[in-house]
C-alpha cells in the first residue's frame, strides 16, 4: 500500500523558468519549515536562472508507493490505447502479441459489423463530449468513447483486417460496403437516447463474445471493458428511470430506437442462433429496462440492410476532417 515518506526536515524543490514549461522536481532541501525551505531553495536553485514559478513540498507529505505497489507500477495499463504513440508502437510488434488472430470465415461479418457499431458509438460519443454539465459525465463518455474506438480495431483485425489496414479498414472503405445497426440513424441526439444505444451495444458484444467463445488475452480484456459499458448505461438507465420528469423521455426514445434493434445481432452467425433473442431480451431486463417496454422485440434477428450509406459517409467526411489535423496513425 502507498506510504508517507515521513520525513519532515526534507523539502522537494519544483522549478519551472517559462510558464509554458511542465514544472520539475529539480532535488530537495532540509530545513525547519516551509517558509525557510522556500527560501533556501530560492538561493540554491534560482541564482543564476529566472524562474516562473518555485514549489516546495514537503516529503512528509508526499504519498509514494512502497514494494507491494511494484507489479501496478510495472504493468501494462489497462488502457494501453491511451498512451502516446500506442497504435503506431502496436503496428510494430509482432504479430502474435499485438492482435488476436482472424477469426473463421463464419464469423467474421458478426465481428465486422460490430466493429462498425463500435466505431460509430465512439463517434456520436465525442462529438457531445462538450455537452454534458458535469465533468464526472463527460470524463466517463470521454472514456468509454476511446475504449470503443481500440474495441473496433480489435473486431476489425478479428474480421480479416491487417494490424496496418484498420485506418483504411474505417476511412477508406466504401460506405456501401458498411453493415452497422439501423440504431445509430434513427432516435434522437439526447442524453437518453445515448444511453440507450450505449447500453445494446455493451451488452450485444457480451453476448456475442459469450457465443463465439473467443479468446486471447486482448479480446479478453475488451469483453472485461464491455462489462463495465454494461454497468456503466446501466446505472445511467436506472437514474433517468427513475426520474419522473424524464422517464417519458426515456421510454419514448428507447422505443424508437427499438424498432430498428433487432438488426443488432442480424449477422451470421449470430442471426442463425435460435434463443439469440430471447437471451438478449432477458440482458436488457436485468439491466433494468422494463419488461413492458419489449413487447415490440422481435423473436429472430432482423438481417442488417446497406441503407445507411449515406449516413456512414457524412461520419466518415467529419471524421477525415478531424483526423487530417493529427499525424498518420494517431487515431487508429
Amino acid at each position: 500500500m502507498p506510504r508517507r515518506l515521513g520525513e519532515r526536515q526534507v523539502f522537494e524543490v519544483f522549478t519551472r523558468t517559462t510558464t509554458d514549461q511542465a514544472i520539475t522536481n529539480v532535488g530537495s532541501v532540509t530545513a525547519p519549515d516551509a517558509a525557510l525551505a522556500w527560501q533556501l531553495a530560492k538561493e540554491t536553485c534560482g541564482r543564476r536562472d529566472d524562474l516562473a514559478d518555485l514549489w516546495v513540498v514537503s516529503r512528509a507529505d508526499i504519498v509514494a508507493a512502497d514494494k507491494t505497489d511494484q507489479p501496478r507500477l510495472t504493468a501494462r495499463t489497462r488502457m494501453p490505447h491511451r498512451q502516446p504513440a500506442f497504435p503506431m508502437r502496436r503496428r510494430e510488434m509482432p504479430r502474435d502479441q499485438a492482435a488476436p488472430p482472424s477469426a473463421p470465415r463464419e464469423t467474421r461479418a458478426a465481428w465486422s459489423s460490430l466493429a462498425e457499431d463500435l466505431f460509430l458509438c465512439s463517434h456520436l460519443l465525442a462529438g457531445r463530449l462538450y455537452d454534458f454539465v458535469e465533468l464526472e459525465t463527460s470524463l466517463a463518455e470521454g472514456s468509454i468513447a476511446q475504449e470503443c474506438l481500440a474495441h473496433a480495431s480489435v473486431l476489425a483485425e478479428l474480421s480479416g483486417a491487417a494490424p496496418t489496414g484498420v485506418d483504411e479498414y474505417f476511412f477508406e472503405r466504401s460506405p456501401d460496403r458498411w453493415l452497422p445497426s439501423g440504431i445509430w440513424f434513427r432516435g434522437s441526439r439526447s442524453w437518453s437516447a445515448a444511453v440507450v444505444r450505449g447500453l445494446l451495444l455493451a451488452l450485444a458484444l457480451e453476448l456475442a463474445m459469450n457465443r463465439s467463445h473467443v479468446d486471447g488475452q486482448e479480446l479478453r480484456q475488451l469483453a472485461v471493458e464491455q462489462e463495465a459499458h454494461s454497468a456503466h448505461w446501466g446505472r445511467a438507465f436506472a437514474a433517468l428511470l427513475a426520474d419522473e420528469e424524464i422517464r417519458d423521455e426515456l421510454r419514448s426514445d428507447f422505443q424508437q430506437i427499438l424498432d430498428v434493434a433487432g438488426d443488432l445481432l442480424g449477422v451470421p452467425p449470430l442471426d442463425t442462433d435460435p434463443d439469440v433473442q430471447a437471451e438478449f431480451a432477458d440482458r436488457l431486463v436485468r439491466a433494468g429496462v422494463p419488461d413492458s417496454w419489449l413487447a415490440a422485440w422481435p423473436s429472430s434477428p432482423r438481417p442488417r440492410q446497406r441503407s445507411w450509406s449515406a449516413g456512414i459517409e457524412e461520419v466518415i467526411t467529419e471524421v477525415n476532417a478531424v483526423r487530417r489535423t493529427y499525424d498518420p496513425g494517431v487515431i487508429l
